[in-house]
């Protein structure tokens, strides 16, 4: 049987966090996962682009060298002013960082060893995740609700418009005209941002636990719902957002990504779980890495 193999690079937990760095063999059945290497520290969001990883550490951004996957290692520091940073998005030579009551903060990473700060919109609430798309960032801003930022000139970001969610925003993807908010006790809410300076209301769907991350793919967004696991929804039509599937991981769901068939949810203590999503409507376990964090 021929096996692909590909690079993970995923948070596992939200407080004394670690980011981990797994290969993978994809099979017909399951997933394979073998822990090449980490590194330490107290940590809430990550992304990743080219040899570095981008790390939310609560007192500002980490800048960590992944050429050699086995041995990652830290290339650059940048505190941050509300040192609580907790989420990340990288576009081009600038990451957008949500630094809780800091807002968001903008760092010119074009020379990842350098990184520097060049600067920020101080939202109403709390930054807790960010995405990016184009010229503009949309911001999960706790209690403040979703925060379009224009960043078509990264020195001087501006809001241009909001949308006041009724929980606590928490997480944010983008896809073509619409923004998936993970709100809390709310569940998943969609928000059109075709104007971004008017962004509107399009549908929702009320998850069981409590929405802390999203990942969206094709016509499916991808729930990190805490205790109730990953849930699947049926975003096709976004007015009408509808339960597809659901898989009850063992731990806390806090954070999820996507690629291909598989989703990877950072599961608290339950570590990292990867779900088989080939069939949307099924999400079966595909393996899991016990992390001790």
């Amino acid at each position: 049987m021929n096996t692909n193999h590909y690079w993970i690079a995923l948070l596992v937990g939200v407080t004394a966090a670690t980011l981990l760095l797994l290969t993978g063999g994809v099979a017909a059945d399951d997933v394979e996962l073998t822990w090449v290497g980490a590194t330490p520290g107290a940590t809430k969001g990550v992304a990743v682009n080219g040899d570095h990883t981008y790390m939310a550490a609560t007192s500002g951004l980490l800048v960590v060298n992944i050429s050699d996957p086995a041995a990652p290692f830290r290339e650059a520091f940048l505190p941050l002013p509300a040192n609580d940073a907790q989420g990340v998005a990288v576009s081009g030579n600038y990451a957008y960082v949500a630094d809780g009551d800091g807002g968001l903060v903008v760092v010119n990473v074009s020379d990842p060893a350098n990184p520097t700060r060049v600067g920020g919109y101080d939202s109403a609430g709390d930054a807790r995740g960010v995405a990016v798309s184009g010229n503009y960032a949309c911001v999960a801003d706790g209690n403040g609700g979703l925060i379009v930022v224009d960043i078509s000139d990264p020195v001087n970001p501006t809001s241009v418009g909001s949308y006041d969610s009724t929980d606590d925003a928490r997480g944010v993807a983008v896809s073509g005209d619409y923004d998936y908010v993970a709100d809390g006790g709310s569940g998943l809410v969609v928000v059109n941002v075709s104007d971004p300076a008017n962004p509107a209301w399009t549908g929702d769907y009320d998850s069981a636990g409590d929405a802390r991350g999203v990942a969206v793919s094709g016509d499916y967004a991808y729930v990190a719902d805490g205790d109730g696991g990953l849930v699947v929804v049926n975003v096709s039509d976004p007015t009408n957002p509808t339960w597809a599937g659901d898989y009850d991981s063992a731990g806390d769901a806090r954070g999820t990504g996507v690629s291909g068939d598989y989703a990877y949810v950072a599961d608290g203590d339950g570590g990292l779980v990867v779900v088989e999503v080939s069939d949307p409507t099924n999400p079966t376990w595909a393996g899991d890495y016990n992390t001790t964090s």
